[in-house]
């Protein structure tokens, strides 16, 4: 099967603003686009910079790049917001909570040996 040539690049543009609210598009980008030129036409610039734009990170197919960076056909750009917390951090508090709000079973006595 013969493929015809590409109009154009064919990228996906995801962004996270809040946990667990992922929004998606899908773009066609001119050959030689970059992850700036991405985000600039996914419309989520605006999101970007509600913090400091410096703060975000950006990603293809979660590795870690530079807004200068090419795409390649059927990319995928992730727009990466700032942590809040140490995620080691979160982990250690969330388990913290579970064990003050786990109540402890009644066991007998031991007996004395």
């Amino acid at each position: 099967m013969c493929m015809g040539p590409v109009d154009g690049l064919k990228i996906e543009v995801v962004c996270c603003p809040e946990p667990r609210k992922v929004q998606t598009v899908q773009l066609t980008l001119p050959h030689g686009a970059t992850v700036a030129q991405a985000i600039e036409h996914s419309g989520f610039l605006p999101i970007a910079c509600t913090d400091s734009p410096s703060a975000w990170g950006y990603s293809i197919w979660g590795h870690r790049c530079e807004l200068q960076q090419p795409l390649k056909n059927h990319d995928r750009v992730e727009l990466c917001r700032p942590l809040n917390m140490d995620p080691k951090e979160a982990r250690r508090q969330r388990q913290a909570r579970q064990i003050a709000h786990t109540p402890k079973p009644n066991r007998p006595p031991k007996k004395p040996c």
